[in-house]
């Protein structure tokens, strides 16, 4: 028999413009069902850890990883399915403005921590709208491992899939990349590692982007 203790909602504010770019970069249904990959692959992650907020998606090949300090909220983590992302529908005046997130965290057993009451959400957008879900269960992966850090190693030689960049280029879109940067991005090369990809815009004010695409072996056929 499991018990749980109380657990207050969460408030977090998140600018439109960082979900929508971010959903991008989660696994479409098609690609999870040729390549068997997890459903959590097609849903965002929305976490706080250790006091920073960070709105996660990878499809196991490219990964949009924002993150901000500006807002001090408990741990948590809830998954939001890329779709449900992409079909609310916001004003383009208030494209960047913050969708606020009503979060009542689920209830984990004790002693197993498996979830017994998933958690319910509530999503306030600018236009007024408001639409609830109930949070996926699965666990994200550890994201955090996988972003190479912030200096170069070592060359050795590695292979990227150039496809993989035209998320980043319809991500700046979705900033408000400018005509003259479109398509311009940095690479910090990682050795045999994945290689952080920066984009040359600004994200949204207290927000930081952190880009990964991963490598793979020639002859490898599982990514795209």
């Amino acid at each position: 028999m499991s018990t749980s203790t109380f657990s207050p909602t969460i408030h977090v504010a998140i600018p439109g413009t960082v979900l929508k770019s971010t959903a991008l970069f989660a696994l479409d249904a098609k690609n999870a069902a040729r390549t068997g990959k997890g459903s959590y692959l097609q849903q965002v992650c929305i976490t706080s850890i250790r006091g920073t907020l960070y709105v996660v998606a990878t499809d196991g090949n490219a990964m949009a990883c924002f993150e901000s300090n500006r807002q001090t909220v408990p741990d948590f983590e809830i998954l939001m399915p890329a779709p449900t992302i992409n079909a609310f529908k916001t004003s383009k005046a208030n494209a960047e403005a913050d969708w606020l997130f009503h979060i009542h965290p689920a209830v984990r057993d004790p002693q197993t921590t498996h979830v017994t009451e998933p958690a319910q959400v509530l999503v306030e957008l600018p236009a007024g709208v408001s639409q609830s879900f109930e949070a996926s269960t699965d666990k994200y992966p550890p994201f955090l491992r996988v972003i190479p850090p912030a200096e170069p190693e070592p060359m050795a030689p590695t292979y990227f899939d150039h496809r993989l960049l035209a998320k980043f280029v319809a991500a700046q879109k979705i900033l408000g990349v400018s005509d003259k940067l479109h398509g311009v991005l940095d690479y910090l090369p990682q050795g045999n590692r994945g290689i952080r990809v920066g984009i040359l815009v600004d994200p949204p004010m207290y927000w930081e982007f952190i880009g990964v695409v991963m490598p793979f072996k020639l002859g490898d056929t599982t990514g795209y």
